[in-house]
């Protein structure tokens, strides 16, 4: 079809949007609506199978209670679905695939139910990192100092994190599948009290990443969530591992606060390290415990990586 897609904006509390059924599609950071694909101070609304392609954030909402994001698909932007100082929102059935920074980005937003997303990450050419000119705290929260390649570094495994909590709480997460990213969840800035359950966790260089030292148990009802890199056993058959799993330990938190140490991840220094973590569990440091890992992922996640039936 002919002109440019479509996109929804709002800066009026008195404005409703229903937008359906559109197809969003932008040349990067120089295309006129790279700067505009936003919901801010609306009433309540609903934002349901639409597909965003290459711009910079698929759906961000701001200010915008009791709504819900539906069914929708964001494929190579710099974010896919960013949810910012909202509560009580619906985010159900979207896939982001191929996004670079974060597939689902919750900051300041409390109180909603995500269920039934598919985040997929993939590698993709390190310029999509180094041209786009990021700077500290780009998306509205902390970021790195700079973006800089290693010698010989041509791909990057993206999204960089399939999720980001930055602040956000009373949220539950259910029957999700974050895959190929590498970190699977990141959450900081007291981010603790989330329910997570149900969920799939598939292949991430670091399925979590979180650096407090609170116990967190991350399963409901006796109900926990799948994790790929899980050497768990299930001699009764009830689905269900017969130990608990811990995405993290000692060592992830040293390579987190000094980068640098990661040459000596190797060294048998580490691996007696990790050896006596499993002999004396007293020297786990605090952080994520799922006590009830599950030991099949979802079968046919209500997400799916599809073509858009909006294509022309």
């Amino acid at each position: 079809s002919a002109g440019p897609p479509r996109c929804a904006h709002g800066r009026n509390r008195q404005r409703r949007f229903s937008l359906e059924c559109a197809r969003c599609a932008g040349r990067g950071q120089h295309d006129p609506l790279w700067p505009r694909r936003h919901l801010y101070q609306c009433q309540p609304q609903e934002f349901r199978d639409n597909v965003m392609e290459d711009v910079r954030f698929a759906v961000h909402y701001m200010y915008t209670d009791d709504s819900a994001v539906i069914g929708n698909v964001s494929r190579n932007n710099s974010v896919g679905f960013a949810i910012m100082y909202t509560n009580r929102l619906k985010i159900l059935n979207n896939v982001s695939e191929g996004d670079r920074d974060h597939g689902l980005l919750l900051n300041y937003a409390n109180s909603s139910i995500i269920t039934g997303n598919r985040v997929v990450g993939r590698m993709q050419p390190i310029e999509r990192w180094l041209e786009a000119g990021l700077q500290k705290g780009e998306h509205g929260v902390p970021g790195e100092e700079k973006v800089e390649a290693s010698a010989g570094e041509t791909a990057r495994l993206g999204p960089e994190k399939c999720v980001f909590i930055y602040n956000a709480n009373k949220n539950k997460f259910s029957e999700n599948s974050f895959e190929n990213c590498s970190i699977g969840i990141h959450f900081t800035a007291g981010s603790e009290g989330n329910a997570m359950s149900g969920n799939s966790f598939i292949n991430n260089r670091n399925q979590v990443k979180y650096v407090g030292t609170r116990n967190l148990d991350w399963s409901v009802d006796g109900r926990g969530n799948y994790w790929s890199d899980n050497p768990a056993f299930d001699l009764d058959g009830d689905g269900i591992a017969d130990s608990p799993y811990r995405p993290n330990d000692l060592i992830d938190r040293v390579l987190w606060t000094v980068p640098q140490a990661k040459i000596l991840i190797n060294s048998p220094a580490v691996d007696t390290i990790r050896w006596a973590q499993t002999q004396f569990p007293a020297l786990l440091p605090g952080g994520v415990v799922d006590s009830h890992p599950l030991m099949k992922p979802l079968l046919k996640p209500t997400a799916q990586l599809k073509e858009s039936k909006h294509n022309d």
